[in-house]
């Protein structure tokens, strides 16, 4: 509404012909005008009107302020250290993507797990091969050239500080997903594997080529081929006679830690083309994504038991993957609490306002103005980076935390869903008043 317009509504009160008397009318016209100002002025001055005084006050006494500014450097974390105490795992997510603000806040949390509480090992939503071949020659490569093995909305400066650090700490640095990662790393790890065993490099080698090409045939949302569909099982043959040859010349022997990459690297392209081949016949995409997160949890487990079974380990992924429950979807976080529950502390990140980046700049979107959303507590908290313990006494106490809360501008299901259990999905919440998009 135009600031004009709002004055035209407060002259009409002496409007004489009008039938109300001003005393009658004086109440009303100051609600509508307190109303369209905050409108008008900006979100932060209606933000808060979902909450009620008792939330208000819950917020105020529970809501732990990490940032003084929008640095996001010596972040005050001890509090949340606190509330994270002995656990050797912390996942640590983001509501999107594209957010620099969610890179930054989490990379100063990542530098104080490490330097205060002993983290010494970062796991990625990335392929496992690519990131292990990345992480063994991390001493000759730059701190960019490490960001080229993750995600392209990862490939940031915010990643760039994030792997610098990891260098300059001596910080391992692994992937965890099914899926292939990025820059083509892993290709030549095989091929160096392959001649230190004596196998014909070029027998093998192209497969990760092959790979590239039937992975998006199979992945095609108009359908796939029988020839598409035969490649594909053609490839994985081949790749099970590869893992098959390699156990086979490591049986007698001392396994490295490349041996041991190379071939849980395979185990996750057998199993990813297995899924993909079932996609492409019953279009299932629950299952599909089921399928990938049961992986990921796969090959957290086998991080934590063979490679890193003495560390403390931070993972790093969506929301989406990190949460402990998810009602429409089967999600990695869920797969990991029979084995992991009670070691793991689960921290959800969320936006209140600006923008991020997914295919192009993106607006975050305005508040629900007639249920409780993510966006109102954000406001309420009143400071750059907020973080609120979800399992405390007080917490569990507070029954309008533990319903249904909006929460939109990411991926929470399938279905389309907006809103989550927060209490349920995570221990704790990282609440970021302001979002941009990264630079490339």
């Amino acid at each position: 509404m135009a600031i004009g317009g709002l004055f035209g509504i407060e002259r009409q009160r002496v409007d004489q012909k009008k039938v109300l008397t001003m005393k009658m009318l004086r109440p009303i016209v100051l609600h509508i005008w307190l109303a369209a100002v905050g409108i008008a002025f900006g979100p932060s001055c209606v933000h808060s009107q979902a909450l009620s005084n008792k939330q208000l006050r819950f917020i105020k006494a529970n809501a732990i302020n990490i940032f003084p500014n929008t640095q996001y450097e010596q972040g005050n974390w001890e509090g949340v250290l606190d509330k994270i105490g002995d656990k050797r795992i912390v996942l640590l997510g983001e509501l999107n993507h594209g957010s620099r603000d969610n890179f930054l806040v989490r990379n100063d949390l990542i530098r104080t797990l490490h330097k205060k509480a002993g983290f010494d090992v970062i796991l990625f939503e990335t392929g496992i091969g690519e990131a292990y071949a990345v992480d063994r020659m991390k001493s000759r490569i730059s701190p960019k050239t490490m960001t080229y093995s993750l995600i392209g909305q990862w490939q940031t400066p915010a990643f760039e500080e994030l792997m610098t650090f990891a260098k300059e700490n001596d910080m391992s640095v692994a992937g965890f997903d099914v899926q292939r990662g990025f820059g083509g790393f892993f290709k030549s790890l095989l091929a160096i594997v392959c001649k230190e065993l004596g196998i014909a490099v070029q027998d093998y080698t192209d497969l990760e080529d092959q790979f590239g090409i039937i992975k998006k045939e199979i992945a095609n949302r108009k359908g796939v081929s029988p020839a598409s569909r035969q490649r594909a099982t053609a490839l994985l043959t081949s790749y099970r006679e590869l893992q098959l040859i390699l156990r086979s010349a490591l049986a007698s022997g001392n396994r490295t830690n490349d041996h041991q990459f190379v071939l849980q690297t395979l185990d996750n392209r057998i199993d990813y083309m297995k899924y993909m081949l079932d996609f492409s016949n019953d279009r299932d995409y629950s299952r599909r994504w089921a399928a990938r997160d049961r992986g990921m949890a796969q090959n957290v487990t086998w991080l934590l038991e063979e490679v890193y079974p003495d560390q403390k380990v931070i993972v790093v992924a969506h929301n989406f993957h990190i949460s402990r429950f998810n009602k429409h979807e089967e999600v990695m976080g869920e797969f990991l609490l029979p084995q992991f529950g009670q070691a793991m502390f689960s921290v959800g990140a969320f936006l209140g306002e600006g923008s991020y980046e997914q295919n192009g700049e993106k607006a975050l979107l305005a508040p629900d103005t007639h249920a409780l959303d993510i966006k109102h507590i954000i406001n309420a908290c009143d400071h750059p980076v907020t973080f609120i313990d979800l399992k405390s006494k007080s917490a569990r106490r507070s029954s309008w935390l533990r319903k249904k809360i909006i929460v939109n501008d990411s991926f929470l299901d399938l279905s389309g869903s907006n809103t989550l259990y927060l209490h349920k999905c995570f221990d704790g919440m990282i609440l970021i008043e302001k979002s941009s998009p990264p630079t490339k």
